[in-house]
């Protein structure tokens, strides 16, 4: 299967809207970190489905282009890792499929290994 991510040393920050830092040590403050940066709905459940669910809608947010870049992967147990690559692949083939918006999610080239093993 081939990746839909992107990999970059640094992401352009015109197109930027949601950097998460390199030190988030839980799904729980992962959870947070996307509440807070993409203002999500507060109906929003802070676990997976409910990720899943926000970056397949998106309709709060007013720029068509919505950029999600990792400065490194979360530190989250690592079946929670393999979850959470799925869950972001799934996103992006999501709205690959539809012309409404475009989802753009990228890691720092440094993880570009670690991150292709989990989709592999």
């Amino acid at each position: 299967m081939t990746s839909l991510f992107k990999y970059y040393d640094r992401p352009e920050p015109s197109r930027m809207a949601v950097h998460l830092p390199r030190l988030i040590g839980s799904k729980q403050q992962l959870f947070q970190v996307y509440y807070e940066y993409l203002l999500l709905p507060g109906y929003f459940g802070f676990n997976w489905d409910a990720l899943y669910d926000v970056l397949t809608d998106l309709q709060w947010i007013k720029l068509q282009s919505v950029m999600i870049y990792h400065e490194a992967i979360p530190q989250i147990s690592d079946e929670d890792e393999a979850l959470y690559m799925r869950l972001l692949d799934d996103s992006l083939r999501f709205w690959r499929a539809r012309d409404e918006r475009r989802l753009l999610i990228s890691f720092n080239k440094t993880d570009q290994q670690k991150v292709e093993q989990y989709l592999s």
